[in-house]
């Protein structure tokens, strides 16, 4: 349990932000199947990174931490694991590491999930891959964890599958189709939901060595068979974490200065700065970095499609009592399959706190009011820890039980909101 005090003053203060969860996992293992040496600088420490890591490691990869930078020794194949590979919570890992193995694995193995991704949707990805010429085999529920892979058969060179549930779907099979002796197309129907993240997917593919063809439309791509190639790759910093010290200095008529933050990231949740500018803050690019200042009074009035920038959906929803009319979010029915049902349980912690919230099938409206103090079930979902530590904060405090999860992205989430001098207390 955590117990977090409000703060009456304006937040003020300098943030360094850790690295991207999205850009750590795909570099790792991209490194991982190059053959050589390569460098990633910046990576995020967090559970997701480690569970990889570890998977990585008992496939025969060598990595080695020093500081914030880790060396990938890829072989250029996989060693058969003494062990089934565990992948515990991390849907990048889980999804990625999974299509890689698929398609290009010359012995079997196992892998599993904790509880949490195991409830998480697959089928469309294993299908996906099984068409390519992946063989799967389920232990308990069909298209999901805990999963057989062995070597893979002949398979067609090219497969449809829909983008609207995951882009991570897209992405793992992008970064898997290279292990094919031929040239591969995935066609992708009915959109690919945070098609920015597929984007950033085939930026870093490019980068170390593999050639992609997308179509402008981004629903037809064509993969060449090739060798990831060992690269120096620096990882950019975390937009989805800037999101919640953004919040702090926004309802709080705060600064912040978030050193490392790019503006031209690849990361699509650096849209949230242009939300935040629409409820009236003051957004300066600085060389330095992002700097942030909070108005006096928040405004809102205005509904917004947060399809492509899904994860800050809640930090908006923390902000959103504060605001002087109602906050309309749309466009993000995929993430009631996220840690949790993001919508659902917002929605509940929201109504808990004295503040009126209408919940439709992709998103939420929320109205101006004054939250009271509760005790909030995170429901072990750490975009849900942190935004309800932005509400508490705005608010009269808050309780939140199994903050924990925090590790998955940010594991100093709470130690920074002390550095800003937020009473914090854990218990």
């Amino acid at each position: 349990m955590i117990s977090i005090e409000p703060k009456r003053h304006p937040i003020m203060g300098r943030i360094t932000l850790p690295g991207s969860k999205s850009m750590t996992n795909r570099a790792l293992m991209m490194a991982a199947a190059a053959k050589g040496i390569s460098h990633l600088d910046s990576f995020l420490k967090c559970d997701d990174s480690y569970w990889c890591i570890q998977a990585l490691r008992q496939l025969g990869v060598n990595i080695y931490e020093e500081g914030d930078s880790l060396t990938v020794i890829g072989r250029g194949e996989w060693v058969e694991p003494k062990k089934s590979l565990f992948v515990g919570s991390a849907g990048t890992t889980g999804r990625f590491l999974t299509s890689m193995l698929a398609l290009s694995t010359t012995v079997s193995m196992c892998l599993g999930a904790s509880e949490q991704l195991m409830k998480r949707p697959m089928k469309p990805l294993l299908d996906a891959l099984m068409t390519l010429g992946a063989t799967i085999s389920y232990e308990g529920v069909m298209g999901c964890f805990p999963l057989t892979i062995r070597p893979r058969q002949q398979g067609c060179s090219s497969v449809t599958l829909s983008g609207a549930q995951s882009s991570q779907f897209i992405s793992g099979l992008l970064m898997a189709c290279p292990f094919l002796p031929h040239a591969t197309e995935i066609i992708v129907e009915n959109g690919i939901v945070q098609s920015d993240y597929v984007a950033m997917t085939i930026a870093m593919m490019k980068s170390f060595g593999i050639s992609i063809k997308a179509s402008l439309a981004m629903d037809r791509f064509t993969v060449l068979p090739g060798l990831y190639r060992p690269t120096d790759y620096s990882i950019e910093a975390d937009a989805s974490t800037a999101s919640y010290f953004l919040a702090l200095a926004a309802v709080t008529g705060g600064e912040i200065c978030l050193s490392n933050l790019r503006y031209d990231t690849l990361q699509p949740d650096i849209q949230f700065l242009s939300i935040l500018e629409r409820m009236g803050c003051e957004v300066d690019v600085m060389s330095r970095g992002i700097i942030l200042n909070g108005p006096a009074q928040l405004k809102g009035g205005f509904s917004v499609d947060m399809k492509t920038c899904s994860d800050v959906a809640l930090t908006l929803a923390a902000l959103a009592p504060f605001a002087d009319k109602p906050i309309e979010i749309r466009g993000v029915e995929h993430i009631r399959k996220h840690e949790s049902d993001r919508l659902s349980v917002m929605a509940e912690a929201l109504r808990r706190l004295g503040i009126q919230v209408e919940e439709y099938s992709d998103g939420l409206k929320i109205y101006p009011g004054k939250p009271q103090k509760r005790e909030i079930n995170s429901h072990d979902d750490h975009r849900m820890a942190m935004s309800l530590a932005v509400l508490g904060v705005a608010g009269p405090g808050i309780e939140i039980s199994n903050p924990g999860c925090v590790s998955k992205t940010c594991p100093s989430f709470f130690e920074e909101l002390r550095k800003l001098g937020i009473t914090v207390h854990e218990r």
